[in-house]
């Protein structure tokens, strides 16, 4: 820890000058502001994913009847294929994003260090460091769900249309 201290921090404030706790404080407003510009991004991605998720799985739900058929399983195998990778797609993007903000967060909670108040540090504290579910139940954990769920859909209409296109055999 003591090495990642001595990365964060480029220059001790007796060899800076008299403006480093200035801009100390400037610094961490930006980076601050770009922590929750990456949240809002991520909320953005997870909106996007949401959306397209639940277009998908409405076409498909009136179209199945039509795609059990032989004739257009290929294409209905194709469509649940292409839902089952948009989905893993998004757990990826949802588990990068976690790592950055986790990054984000050592970094601010290193930066309060020298700062007269620690308040992210104290709201971490008050949430109980993310492990007590009852004080905080970590967002991430909740995202990360919801992808498996379509994902679930997405092969269970594989299976379905799978089963169809066999049985024509049959």
């Amino acid at each position: 820890m003591a090495q990642e201290k001595n990365q964060l921090f480029g220059q001790k404030e007796s060899a800076y000058g008299s403006d480093y706790k200035t801009h100390l404080l400037q610094q961490y407003k930006l980076y601050v502001e770009a922590a929750d510009r990456v949240s809002a991004r991520r909320a953005t991605s997870n909106t996007f994913f949401l959306a397209t998720n639940t277009a998908l799985v409405t076409i498909m739900g009136f179209a199945i009847p039509q795609l059990l058929d032989a004739q257009h399983s290929l294409w209905a195998m194709l469509y649940a294929l292409g839902g089952i990778f948009l989905t893993y797609y998004w757990t990826t993007i949802i588990k990068s994003y976690r790592q950055l903000n986790t990054a984000k967060f050592q970094v601010i909670h290193e930066l309060e260090q020298r700062l007269p108040v620690k308040l992210y540090d104290y709201e971490w504290e008050l949430l109980g460091n993310g492990v007590n579910a009852a004080k905080y139940k970590q967002l991430t954990k909740v995202e990360q769900r919801v992808p498996y769920v379509f994902m679930a859909i997405y092969i269970c209409s594989a299976l379905l249309i799978l089963s169809g296109y066999l049985s024509s055999f049959t």
